[in-house]
């Protein structure tokens, strides 16, 4: 992770997060666009927990903190904890973050408490209609296991989907309230963006905002 005089935005999709601490902790996030997750459906679960614990030619993805999107409401949130912690590969200890039910579907952050905790979870992008963003775009301030502060700043992000002209603004104001609410930050913060962008290229001017 770089550490920078302004907030860096760091798109990625597992990641090792390293302390500028004399000791050097690791930590593992992933991101999942997991589609009208309602957590009822025993057979899907299921295949969740593979794709997250099993292994294939002795990897394995098994993140420490999983954030989420299209996760359909506050009953599928709170569901997500005892579906992880039905496998011991998972390591038994996930926890569910403040979940925020906001237009549509929602982003929700799970993660294993031995190794991670949340210090803030702010509503960085309130979702609406046109011309906001549809959904809620949130940010997970989260420290490390033995440490005190915040380490680690997630914003996840479900950008509107679509060609038209329409459909790139909306992205676009998406990209800017998130690069406005990083601006805030402390100087020196980590940051990384996950989620679905929903981009056709990079000349559009919400990857542009993102990465100037």
């Amino acid at each position: 992770m770089r550490h920078a005089r302004h907030s860096t935005l760091l798109p990625a999709l597992v990641v090792s997060a390293a302390l500028s601490a004399p000791a050097m902790a690791q930590l593992r996030v992933a991101t999942w666009n997991l589609t009208n997750f309602n957590g009822t459906d025993s057979a899907r679960n299921d295949a969740v927990r593979t794709s997250l614990f099993d292994e294939f030619e002795g990897r394995s993805l098994r993140p420490d903190i999983l954030v989420l999107q299209e996760v359909n409401g506050t009953a599928a949130a709170n569901r997500l904890p005892s579906i992880l912690n039905a496998d011991p590969r998972g390591g038994e200890d996930w926890a569910l973050a403040d979940f925020i039910d906001g237009p549509t579907t929602d982003s929700a952050v799970v993660y294993r408490t031995s190794r991670a905790s949340v210090r803030a979870v702010v509503v960085a992008s309130a979702g609406g209609t046109s011309p906001r963003p549809p959904r809620n775009t949130m940010r997970y301030d989260m420290a490390i296991a033995g440490y005190d502060t915040p380490v680690l700043t997630l914003y996840s992000t479900h950008m509107k989907a679509g060609t038209s002209g329409t459909d790139r603004d909306r992205r676009e104001a998406e990209a800017v309230a998130i690069r406005a609410d990083a601006e805030g930050l402390p100087d020196g913060t980590s940051i990384m963006l996950l989620g679905d962008f929903n981009m056709r290229s990079s000349t559009e001017d919400a990857y542009g905002e993102l990465v100037d």
